[in-house]
Parts: structure tokens; C-alpha cells; sequence
């Protein structure tokens, strides 16, 4: 069945909790880890003085993801394509650069030529670049799409993909920071972790053990939120790398691995600080310690043309 007919045949209760449940699952996995640490952890293994400069730590990081979150949901909508036709630099560009302006029109001025000038999107009834993608879930064509992310709850796009990857960077420091924290308090409180006591920490062996009666629930508990821990400082790792990754080369994670499109696109940008200021705008550095909406994407004629061609093989 596709995502589409999915999409359309859940009850709202239940696209709802497709749209926000991730979003859910990440607050709830920060708070229990936040009040473990700061709570449980902490106190049982550190003096009092290393606890208060930890929650100086602790809240700063919880600030840096719930920012970085709120950010990439409010500009999602920045996503569209006609955000970026309408009200981007690349509209500028249009109008000051006769090479890209053969490339970028979307209004039919062409309509006696016999070459088709955009692929067609059936679901918003308008035609719409090449290197953009309709999301069933988000409801509109996505510019240069990365992916729909079901525990952020939006797509990843050009206009909040570089929200996505600080929320990546920060909540993969606070979930290592957390873990370790109550990596040690198990260590201390349960049995040592080395060399194999790591094992006993493991979400299913802990349950296993506790529905045995060989351990308390509580203990049970914190190996559980252990294990979620170093699970999502896994993943938020994996995801930042691999932003990295595609972002250094130009592409998002769906073209690069589309054969036809690498055929066909180069890469944005002529170099990886081109491709940086693509995603996160001039000084993009900054957006790691503070999220800088007011600094606006940086798009040069050529990625424009990239972006917007439309006279493609593909077609």
C-alpha cells in the first residue's frame, strides 16, 4: 500500500499521532534522562559542586535541542517550492541574472515550446522542479528533500535541514553526556560494567532479570532509560555524520543515492564552504551555539541554476 492511500485512510487521532509521536518520544527520552542525571546519578557518584556546573550543562543542551526543534518545525513551511520562488534569493537572482533566467520560470512562458519545462505534481495540481519531491505527510512538494523524519515529524528540506543537524549535534552531546552519567551510577549501584557487566544493562536482559526476581524494578528501569540513551546518542550520531556527509558533497541523502539524479546535477556549490552556506547561511559555524534564523541561506547563481534547471534528461 502506498504512503499516500495510508496517509489518506488513517483517522485524525491517528495522523496525529504519526505527526507528533516522535516529537513525544523525544521529550519524554530528554526529561527522564535530564532528571536521572541530575536526580540520581549525579548525587550518588559526584560532589555537590560537580552536580551544579553539570545542570549549568544540562540546561543549556536541553535549550540547544528544544530550540533547534521548534526552529525546524516553524520553517518547514519554508520547505515549499513557491517559498523559494516567491520570496528567496533565488527570485532575486531571476531577476538580475539573464543565464539563470531561461532555467527558473515556472509560469509558462514557453508554452509554445514542445520541451516540458518542469515535471508535473498531480497531488498540488502544478508543476514543480525536477530535483523537488511531494511528501504525503507534510502536504506539499519539498524542495531538494532529504527525508520525511518521523521523530522530528516533518520533512527535512532546504529551508530546515540546517535545524535538523544542530538538533542532531546537541542531542547526541547531551545523550552521551547523560549515558555516561548513568553508566556510572550503575556501575556503582549494580555491579561494575567492565568487563562483561555492561551486558546486565541492556534493556532486555534487565527486564528479563527483574520479571525473574533477580532485580529491582527501579534499577530494571534506569537500565532501561540507559539503553535508550545510548541508543539515541547512536542514532543522533549516525544522522550527523551522514548530513555531513551528503551535505559536503552537495546533495541530500535521497539524490545522492539516486543514480539518475547525480547523473544528471552536480553537486550544489563549487566548493564545500559554498555548500555549507547553502544549508546554514554565512558564519554558518554559529548556528552550533546559537540557532540563527535571521541569517538567511546564501545561494550563488550556479546553485540556483541547479536547483531550477529544468531542461533536464530526466524529463
Amino acid at each position: 500500500m502506498a504512503i499516500g492511500t495510508l496517509q489518506r485512510r488513517l483517522s485524525p487521532a491517528a495522523q496525529v499521532a504519526l505527526d507528533y509521536g516522535g516529537v513525544g518520544f523525544c521529550c519524554v527520552t530528554a526529561s527522564i534522562l535530564y532528571y536521572l542525571t541530575s536526580f540520581v546519578a549525579c548525587p550518588a557518584t559526584q560532589t555537590a559542586e560537580k552536580c551544579d556546573n553539570l545542570e549549568y550543562w544540562l540546561w543549556f543542551i536541553l535549550f540547544e535541542i528544544s530550540i533547534n526543534l521548534y526552529f525546524f518545525h516553524q520553517y518547514s513551511k519554508h520547505n515549499c517550492v513557491s517559498f523559494w520562488q516567491r520570496v528567496s534569493c533565488v527570485a532575486d537572482l531571476c531577476r538580475h541574472n539573464d543565464e539563470i533566467e531561461d532555467f527558473v520560470r515556472y509560469a509558462g512562458d514557453e508554452q509554445g515550446s514542445n520541451t516540458p519545462d518542469a515535471k508535473f505534481c498531480v497531488d498540488c495540481n502544478r508543476r514543480a522542479p525536477i530535483r523537488s519531491h511531494h511528501c504525503y505527510m507534510c502536504h506539499i512538494c519539498v524542495l531538494r528533500k532529504d527525508h520525511h523524519c518521523f521523530i522530528t515529524g516533518a520533512c527535512v528540506g532546504l529551508g530546515n535541514q540546517r535545524y535538523f543537524i544542530v538538533f542532531n549535534f546537541w542531542a547526541m552531546i547531551g545523550a552521551a553526556l547523560c549515558s555516561s552519567y548513568i553508566l556510572s551510577y550503575l556501575d556503582h549501584a549494580v555491579q561494575p560494567w567492565y568487563p562483561f557487566g555492561w551486558v546486565h544493562f541492556l534493556a532486555p536482559v534487565a527486564v528479563v532479570k527483574w520479571i525473574l526476581g533477580k532485580e529491582l524494578l527501579v534499577n530494571a528501569a534506569i537500565c532501561v532509560a540507559f539503553s535508550f540513551g545510548a541508543a539515541s546518542c547512536i542514532a543522533s550520531m549516525a544522522f550527523f555524520a551522514i548530513q555531513i556527509f551528503y551535505t559536503c558533497h552537495g546533495y541530500t541523502m535521497y539524490e545522492y543515492h539516486s543514480l539518475g539524479i547525480r547523473e544528471e546535477f552536480e553537486g550544489d556549490g563549487r566548493t564545500i564552504g559554498e555548500r555549507m552556506r547553502l544549508v546554514f547561511g554565512p558564519w554558518w559555524g554559529l548556528n552550533f551555539i546559537v540557532p540563527c534564523p535571521w541569517i538567511h541561506q546564501r545561494l550563488t547563481p550556479e546553485i540556483a541554476n541547479n536547483l531550477f534547471r529544468v531542461r533536464s534528461k530526466l524529463l
